[in-house]
């Protein structure tokens, strides 16, 4: 049997990074019917190793440790845990009354509690498969792909989900081909903004070089079907530039640097 893990949906880990996933976990949790649902909830001790280690003393009580209630009210079983993990004895001995075999991931963060759970499952014995489009990270989305760069080669890319659930699995790259990972949803709008920028920056150095719009290019005339506005162009012309500003995204994040989306 399936069952769905909902990590940590919890006010305390909603942020300007993680909230564009909320409604795409409502929903799951609306129409998730092939299994038992649990939901978990983590809460920070004091003294714990997260405040002698990190000295992060947040998400101790209410509100923060509050699991949204879209959540809350379809779980079957909210559990506590105090770790990353959620393979608590609690939700171990669930698993097992349910006969569960394999476990769907759904929440925040990916490089934290959803990792190290995806994999404590996998070491017991129980399918892990992380809805990676149902995912997201306080750290960004520098954080949450290389969660799932870590995740390819820990659990496997059979235990990856890319897409829509319940829907045609999205095939992952190889591991060691980054370049390919699926680009975080929130990135898309920077993309297309950076895709028309560089449309806009290379048509500017061909008008300043004498080039205007002609129906076919042509070098002699300085004549080019292009240009024109970037909304106006074919769409290979603009998922050419897609690509060039999808690569611009991808070289910041792997360099460490992380790109925060703007406040709604």
């Amino acid at each position: 049997m399936k069952c769905l893990f909902f990590i940590d949906v919890q006010n305390g880990f909603v942020s300007e990074r993680t909230a564009h996933v909320l409604p795409r976990l409502a929903q799951l949790a609306e129409e998730f019917r092939e299994g038992p649902v649990v939901a978990t909830r983590f809460l920070n001790p004091q003294g714990g190793p997260y405040e002698q280690f990190m000295g992060w003393t947040r998400l101790r009580s209410a509100p923060e440790t509050d699991v949204l209630p879209q959540i809350a009210q379809k779980a079957d079983l909210v559990a506590d845990k105090e770790v990353y993990s959620a393979c608590t004895p609690q939700v171990m001995d669930f698993l097992r009354a349910h006969d569960v075999t394999e476990v769907l991931l759904a929440g925040i963060d990916t490089d934290c509690c959803v990792l190290k759970t995806a994999s404590d499952l996998f070491e017991r014995g129980i399918r892990p498969v992380v809805l990676t489009d149902y995912c997201a990270s306080n750290g960004g989305a520098g954080s949450h792909a290389a969660a799932i760069t870590v995740m390819l080669r820990t659990i496997g890319r059979r235990q990856l989900f890319a897409g829509a659930y319940p829907g045609k699995k999205q095939e992952l790259p190889p591991v060691n081909d980054s370049a390919r990972l699926p680009l975080p949803e929130e990135l898309a709008p920077l993309r297309e903004a950076l895709a028309e920028n560089i449309h806009d920056i290379w048509a500017a150095g061909r008008l300043a070089e004498g080039w205007r719009w002609g129906p076919a290019r042509d070098d002699e005339k300085r004549q080019h079907p292009c240009l024109i506005p970037y909304g106006e162009l074919p769409e290979a012309e603009k998922e050419y530039d897609r690509r060039t500003a999808e690569g611009t995204i991808r070289f910041i994040l792997e360099h460490g640097f992380e790109i925060t989306p703007p406040s709604e």
